[in-house]
């Protein structure tokens, strides 16, 4: 019983902790996935052009951005709320969460992490919910 107390706690105070990338770290933890994800130059190229190319080195970098953005968990997936407050910008956060929720699979189809990261933010995307080039101009 201790120990599940003390996980919530700490569970709660990581999450009070997290707070929206700025554009400057949103580069580099793009770079760095880049790098982490071994994403081909020739796809990397297009990264830069904000295209997203449903391939697995690209779905996975998805995911990797995503995780260390703070917005992605491998068992429950993204968090809408921290998606909302990440990408938001001078829009309505409660509406970005609600069209956010659209989009979140609980990974039905049992696909790998990679594919279900991509899935859901490729929605996300589709939706224009995610102004790509202004989160890096902060």
């Amino acid at each position: 019983m201790k120990f599940f107390v003390a996980s919530c706690v700490l569970l709660a105070v990581a999450s009070a902790q997290w707070a929206p990338k700025t554009g400057k770290e949103v580069a580099q933890i793009r770079e760095d996935c880049v790098k982490e994800e071994n994403v081909p130059e020739s796809l990397a190229e297009g990264l830069k052009k904000f295209e997203y190319p449903d391939e697995e080195p690209i779905r996975c970098y998805v995911k990797c951005v995503s995780a260390k953005l703070g917005v992605w968990n491998d068992e429950t997936g993204f968090d809408a709320d921290r998606v909302a407050d990440q990408v938001k910008q001078d829009r309505n956060k409660d509406d970005i969460k609600a069209e956010v929720e659209k989009c979140i699979d609980k990974n039905e189809q049992n696909s790998d992490k990679c594919t279900w990261a991509y899935r859901n933010l490729k929605c996300v995307m589709d939706k224009k919910l995610l102004q790509v080039e202004s989160l890096i101009a902060n």
